[in-house]
């Protein structure tokens, strides 16, 4: 019973995820504070992503 609690998990997970890789990538442009702009939006557009695809394979959309 844990419908709100893994939606924000897989959320997290892809932000902290494309945080990191948008750092990396920034840190390699020798622009980190891009490069962790890119990945505010990069990690958010991963957790939505990971959601949606989760959620259409389980079928639940009772979240309307």
């Amino acid at each position: 019973m844990e419908p709100k609690q893994k939606k924000h998990n897989f959320i997290a997970i892809g932000f902290t995820i494309g945080m990191l890789f948008g750092a990396a990538l920034g840190a390699f442009y020798g622009n980190i504070a891009n490069g962790i702009v890119f990945g505010f939006a990069g990690g958010t557009a991963v957790g939505a992503v990971i959601e949606a695809i989760l959620r259409s394979k389980k079928g639940n959309s009772d979240d309307s």
